[in-house]
């Protein structure tokens, strides 16, 4: 489902147990809080963490596939940057191959996207396959993919939940009873 701002904040001034907007009157004053823009910023930060961390069954991942163009860095790895608005990759589809690799994450602190190309040893990235199974990984807006010994075939499906801005909230039905938990 996709919900616009207003649409949310209604939803949150509910949980809030708010009364609704009052569309045909307004009242000015000037020495409140304006719980519209707190509630604003409350439902941002919640939306955001669960794209984050939620559940992939909660969000709708899309295929970014067609938004990526990697570049061969040294004949076993090749490297893309991700568009702006992805928040995780969840996972990476090769052609010919029906399962998708899972994808490690790298935070800058664990390593450079060079040295990842360099270590072949499993310590780094808990989640790597064998030698001749392909990687992937992401470090900040990076996606590398690891060939190994294997024959590098291209990526036909890249499946990434994204953001898609400040006024637009996509989610499946079921994330709005987590609102809820939040409000209390």
């Amino acid at each position: 489902m996709t919900l616009t701002h207003d649409q949310m904040l209604e939803l949150w001034r509910l949980h809030l147990h708010l009364e609704p907007k009052i569309i045909d009157a307004s009242v000015e004053r000037f020495d409140y809080l304006d719980i519209d823009r707190e509630i604003s910023l409350a439902m941002r930060a919640w939306y955001l963490d669960l794209l984050r961390y939620g559940d992939l069954d909660l969000l709708q991942p899309e295929d970014i596939v067609s938004r990526v163009t990697f570049r061969d860095i040294d004949g076993r790895h090749v490297q893309a940057r991700l568009p702006s608005n992805v928040v995780r990759v969840t996972g990476l589809t090769l052609e010919g191959d029906t399962r998708p690799l899972p994808v490690a994450t790298v935070t800058p602190d664990q390593a450079s996207a060079s040295a990842v190309m360099r270590r072949r040893d499993h310590s780094l990235l808990s989640r790597r396959a064998s030698l001749s199974s392909p990687t992937v990984s992401v470090i900040e807006r990076d996606i590398i993919i690891d060939y190994g010994d294997s024959l590098p075939f291209p990526p036909s499906h890249i499946m990434a939940v994204t953001d898609p801005g400040d006024e637009i909230y996509v989610l499946h039905e079921r994330a709005l009873s987590l609102i809820s938990d939040k409000c209390k």
